[in-house]
């Protein structure tokens, strides 16, 4: 009796851990992403003022870190924010 309730406890202590680990990773990942998604906001605000609510929207909804990557580079090269719309559409 005492091997199965030492066997239970190291189980639930594994799992508690594992859960933790795991809980770190996506909160890592969420928080990469956010700023990521931040970067790509920031970049076309200082080159064109008030970025539109679709605009924002859609970047909000990207959650492919590498998609980000590239609308970031986007948002530096494009000369307008209908150009970087269509681009939107194209990484998608």
């Amino acid at each position: 009796e005492q091997g199965i309730e030492q066997g239970i406890e190291q189980g639930i202590e594994q799992g508690i851990k594992q859960g933790r680990q795991e809980g770190r990773q996506e909160g890592r990942q969420e928080g990469t992403l956010l700023d990521a998604r931040e970067s790509v906001l920031d970049n076309l605000e200082v080159r064109f003022g008030n970025i539109p609510e679709n605009i924002s929207q859609a970047i909000n909804k990207i959650t492919e870190l590498k998609q980000l990557k590239l609308l970031r580079r986007k948002a530096i090269q494009v000369t307008s924010l209908e150009e970087f719309y269509k681009q939107i559409s194209k990484t998608q």
